[in-house]
């Protein structure tokens, strides 16, 4: 669900919990949600986009202009020890030139639960 008119959603940040903030939708009521970042006023947000994900959890987006993003520099001005290398390998999921690794996804749970849907569904006509 998408709400693109400004007058269709305010922000409330006194909310007494920090990381916490309050979102009304028009028609809709008050909802708190908990952000990872700094919630602009509602006069600054252009667009909020509410999703339901699979396993239940609802998802709110803002969306705002950025003014001053920064410039994509040409290839000819970018230093070899300003970049960092990605592999994606067997052993660790993403390894960095740096050093910094992330392990493989344990997913073993949302496989298990993939193969009881699937053989529900077999046993479907």
């Amino acid at each position: 669900m998408s709400y693109n008119q400004p007058r269709g959603f305010n922000v409330d940040h006194n909310t007494g919990d920090e990381g916490f903030v309050r979102l009304r939708l028009r028609k809709i009521s008050w909802f708190e949600i908990r952000a990872d970042r700094n919630v602009p006023p509602a006069d600054e947000i252009d667009e909020v986009i509410l999703k339901q994900e699979t396993t239940g959890e609802w998802y709110v987006s803002l969306v705002t202009t950025v003014e001053d993003a920064p410039e994509k520099p040409p290839p000819s001005e970018i230093e070899p020890q300003d970049c960092v290398g990605v592999d994606c390998d067997i052993t660790s999921y993403i390894h960095t030139s740096e050093n910094l690794s992330v392990d493989t996804l344990d997913m073993s749970d949302e496989y298990d639960r993939y193969a009881r849907e699937q053989a529900k569904l077999d046993r479907k006509e």
